[in-house]
């Protein structure tokens, strides 16, 4: 098995229930973990007490783009989303703030870091945005076994 090199990762919606797993198998892994999570639908007890926990909006770009500044990870895994579709489809604006717009803020923040690359594990659509912007797309040897 080939050696995984410790990496600082930040996971948006790290307090939710998948993300928060994926968290814990990093910190398993022996990365440096930074969480962003408004706790709108993420529970803070579910944060990996090793993990650094910032309790952000990914729609606030100037937070976004401090946290970027101050950390500066290797990769982002990004899952903060407003996965609900019904209630997309009642009140489409705060979905398309938060998973387009916030998306938007975390591909920017990430474009700044010369050492910062995006780990686009979510959806094909974020895949788009990743190309759109000019990014590159690496998936964490963590997920590749």
């Amino acid at each position: 098995m080939a050696k995984i090199l410790v990496k600082k990762i930040l996971v948006t919606g790290g307090a939710g229930f998948i993300a928060s797993h994926i968290v814990d198998k990093y910190i398993a892994e022996g990365h440096s973990v930074v969480v962003v999570d408004n706790l709108l639908t993420g529970k803070k007890e579910n944060v990996n007490k090793k993990a650094k926990f910032y309790e952000v909006d990914i729609k606030d770009a100037g937070a976004i783009n401090k946290i970027f500044a101050k950390e500066k990870p290797e990769v982002v895994n990004h899952h903060a989303a407003i996965a609900e579709v019904v209630k997309s489809l009642r009140d489409p604006i705060p979905t398309f703030d938060t998973n387009i717009l916030g998306t938007v803020n975390l591909l920017i923040a990430s474009q700044a870091g010369a050492s910062c690359f995006f780990n686009l594990l979510t959806r094909s659509k974020n895949i788009a945005l990743g190309r759109l912007f000019g990014l590159i797309a690496i998936i964490s040897p963590v997920f590749t076994e």
